[in-house]
């Protein structure tokens, strides 16, 4: 409070711009920061804005936090985090974002287990920056093209990603699966995670849902690209309910 008691004179609009004023609140709030928010933030750091996913791998990346071997005493993750409220927050360019809490009411270290994601985040491939700027140019000439099939191999895609087959001369896209298996070698969704219980665990959604945002949480679920939200979803249903 002492720190900020020389910025009281300013008159409201004043302070919209006050580079000295605003490193004064990060610098306050840098500890609240690193306790509620830096946990949430490993997989959009690595990743980089996935857009309407960026909350769900949020999500996942606290999880997964919540559940990594931590220096010190062994502690039941499971028991520590259950009952443990998470805040949502989504926001788009404009005036629209919603807000909603969910609260953990059952294990969740399964999650944490099935997405493994030190060892997936290790297994992916680096390209130089010319190969990436190829890449961006293919996508920009393609764009809003009609009649054609990429020819980007699926070999090394993450097992469970959906990609483009083919978009038709009336424009209408049609998306392909690289199978998931847990006999392939280089898959690593962690020693207790069985795919087969993917569906059966879908068709068990855990959520409670009250209102239209808890609705609309269930449709977004199954719709984000990649397996690791796609399973993350899928399993995170089974131990979180979400409240108003």
């Amino acid at each position: 409070e002492q720190e900020l008691n020389k910025f009281r004179h300013l008159l409201p609009e004043k302070t919209y711009d006050d580079r000295e004023l605003e490193n004064a609140f990060i610098k306050l709030a840098r500890p609240m920061y690193a306790s509620k928010v830096e946990p949430s933030v490993a997989l959009p750091q690595e990743l980089g804005n996935s857009y309407t996913a960026s909350m769900y791998t949020g999500l996942l990346s606290l999880i997964h936090n919540w559940h990594k071997p931590k220096g010190g005493t062994v502690v039941d993750t499971d028991d520590h985090t259950r009952n443990k409220k998470v805040l949502m927050f989504s926001y788009g360019s404009g005036l629209a974002a919603t807000m909603f809490s969910i609260t953990a009411v059952g294990a969740t270290s399964h999650i944490a287990q099935a997405a493994n994601l030190d060892e997936r985040l290790e297994e992916r491939k680096f390209v130089s920056p010319e190969e990436f700027s190829k890449t961006l140019k293919d996508r920009e000439e393609k764009y809003g093209k009609f009649d054609w099939k990429p020819e980007s191999e699926t070999g090394e895609l993450f097992p469970g990603t959906y990609y483009l087959e083919s978009v038709d001369a009336h424009g209408r896209r049609k998306y392909g699966r690289v199978p998931v298996s847990p006999m392939r070698p280089n898959i690593n969704y962690g020693q207790k995670a069985f795919h087969s219980r993917m569906g059966k665990m879908a068709s068990q959604r855990g959520f409670h849902t009250r209102g239209e945002s808890s609705r609309a949480l269930g449709s977004l679920a199954p719709g984000i690209h990649g397996a690791t939200m796609r399973m993350g979803m899928q399993l995170l249903s089974k131990s979180l309910r979400l409240i108003k």
